[in-house]
Parts: structure tokens; sequence; C-alpha cells
């Protein structure tokens, strides 16, 4: 079921998922697919033990993303709709993102979630053998 619902918005959502492949993209040199079923937390759903560093980014960005459904910031129905436009700069090896043009505040926020999320995968080592885990194991 969560799977077909994705599916179903996937083109409306489109837009907003690339912003945050995007920002991957430039702060890691790696396309986001290559996060997308990495360890058990990774992608769509999360369950178990994180399996590394990388693993435990995605658990931060789900519960970023939690919050604020949680907080009313974001309607849960709509996160993955809401787009948000941002710039990137490199300085002391990091990338720093802020909004470019006004944004709803969940766009803010959200954008915010995903900047932090992308720190946290460039700051830890990416483990192949946990690209397409096999969530059975989480």
């Amino acid at each position: 079921m969560k799977l077909s619902f994705v599916s179903f918005f996937l083109p409306v959502a489109k837009r907003s998922v690339w912003r945050f492949a995007s920002m991957i993209a430039k702060a890691t040199g790696r396309g986001a697919w290559q996060y997308t079923h990495y360890g058990c937390w990774c992608g769509l759903g999360g369950k178990g033990n994180p399996v590394d560093a990388v693993d435990r980014c995605c658990v931060c960005h789900d519960v970023c993303y939690n919050k604020l459904i949680d907080r009313g910031i974001c309607n849960k129905s709509r996160i993955y709709l809401v787009n948000y436009y941002f710039t990137g700069k490199k300085t002391s090896g990091f990338w720093r993102w802020k909004k470019t043009v006004n944004v709803s505040r969940c766009g803010y926020e959200k954008c915010k979630c995903d900047a932090a999320a992308v720190v946290c995968f460039r700051r830890n080592r990416f483990n192949k053998k946990y690209r397409l885990y096999n969530k059975n194991k989480c």
C-alpha cells in the first residue's frame, strides 16, 4: 500500500524529490539512487537497527520529517509534495544550504531536514556492501 501511494504521487512530487537528490549529488558526488535502498532506513520506510553511520543519517532524516508532521508544520499527506528552492555553497569542505525564494514554512523546514541529511552523508563513509541491502535482515 505504501509503495502504491508513493508511486501514484511520484510525478507530482518529482520536483521536491529532485531538490533533495540534487543536494546529495552536489555534496557527495554520488547519485541519490545509491542511497535509495541503502541499509535498513534509507529509502521508503525503515525498521530495525541502522547498519552504519550513513544509515543513521536516514534515521535522523525520517525523525526530522516526523517532527515537522507532529508539530503541525507539514501535513503528513503532502510533505513529499512540498517544494523548496536552495543554493549551495562549499565552505571549509562542506556544503552550506539556504533557501533562495519565499516558500512555505513547511518547505523551509523540510529544506533544513534535507540539508542536515546531506551533510551527514558527506561526513560518513558510504559502504557499498549496504547498497541494495536486504531489508529482511533489518
